[in-house]
């Protein structure tokens, strides 16, 4: 099992703009058998050719995909700073996107969406006291009760020290 792998497809992006960073996806296959995807875009690798509308440093990019990863839709910035992405689908329904956010305050936020990732209401900061920028990598998983377990890394005291592993428990609505 995933001894052998085949490349289905590549996501289209604006041809004006340099695509070099596109780095670290995550994928949810949403009820209806399409595939959300999220990607990192990191411009401390690159410079910009010409920055798409709603384009910030260290954003993420939306795609789609109806046909199981063959075929994607143009990868579009959502349009504000965080990232890396990581996707759950909560027993709601509600689809939940948890990022690292390195700008002051440094921290770990989510952003969700009602509609399939269609709309998104983001910066619900599950943490914001992070002392250095170097955080994050936040993955999460639904527990038994409802509640969602949200791990990540993070420098607690000193920009200085070695990071710890942290988590976060909280509930929907955040």
């Amino acid at each position: 099992f995933g001894k052998t792998w085949i490349k289905l497809g590549n996501v289209p992006t604006n041809p004006t703009t340099f695509t070099g960073s596109f780095n670290e996806p995550h994928c949810l296959e949403l009820s209806d058998g399409k595939i959300l995807g999220l990607i990192r875009n990191d411009p401390n690798s690159h410079e910009y050719k010409t920055r798409q509308p709603g384009e910030t440093d260290f954003t993420m990019y939306q795609t789609i995909s109806e046909d199981g990863g063959t075929t994607w839709s143009e990868a579009v910035p959502l349009g504000f700073h965080g990232s890396p992405p990581h996707l759950i689908k909560h027993s709601s329904g509600t689809i939940i996107c948890v990022y690292s956010f390195r700008e002051k305050p440094y921290g770990i936020r989510v952003m969700i969406s009602q509609d399939n990732g269609k709309s998104w209401a983001y910066n619900y900061i599950l943490r914001d006291d992070g002392v250095h920028p170097d955080l994050g990598y936040p993955s999460s998983v639904e527990l038994s009760d409802g509640s969602i377990l949200t791990m990540y890394y993070q420098k607690l005291n000193s920009a200085d020290e070695k990071c710890s592993l942290l988590f976060t428990r909280w509930k929907l609505p955040i």
